[in-house]
């Protein structure tokens, strides 16, 4: 019979510490989740803003018989990797946007700059 309270004595206490463990380790795991959210919503909504404004700039460009493109490389370290360029909606002659080596150079400040500009002040 004490054996038996022994052993029943030590199954609780196995029981509460494992209970405190789990609890533990699912408020860690709420909590890693919790930042993990955040950030990743914060990334989102910096690409969103920046998908909202391009979209902006597209509407404008093409207010001006214009046609906003956009690098197709998708290696984050090329020189053109998220840049952009302007070509003529007619001719499909690039307008700005390529300095001298003919591939997409500017950012989305540029392109507004650009858009923006008078009529006569294009650079």
């Amino acid at each position: 019979m004490v054996e038996h309270l022994q052993r029943r004595a030590e199954e609780l206490a196995w029981t509460r510490e494992n209970s405190q463990h789990q609890f533990r380790h699912s408020l860690w795991y709420a909590f890693k989740h919790h930042v993990q959210h955040r950030k990743e919503h914060h990334t989102m909504t910096e690409d969103r803003a920046e998908k909202i404004r391009e979209n902006r700039l597209r509407r404008m460009a093409a207010r001006q018989g214009l046609r906003l493109v956009k690098s197709r490389r998708r290696d984050p370290r090329a020189f053109d990797y998220g840049r952009y360029m302007l070509l003529d909606e007619q001719t499909n002659g690039v307008v700005a946007g390529t300095e001298v080596i003919g591939q997409p150079s500017w950012d989305l400040d540029d392109v507004e700059e650009r858009l923006n500009a008078p009529r006569g002040a294009e650079r």
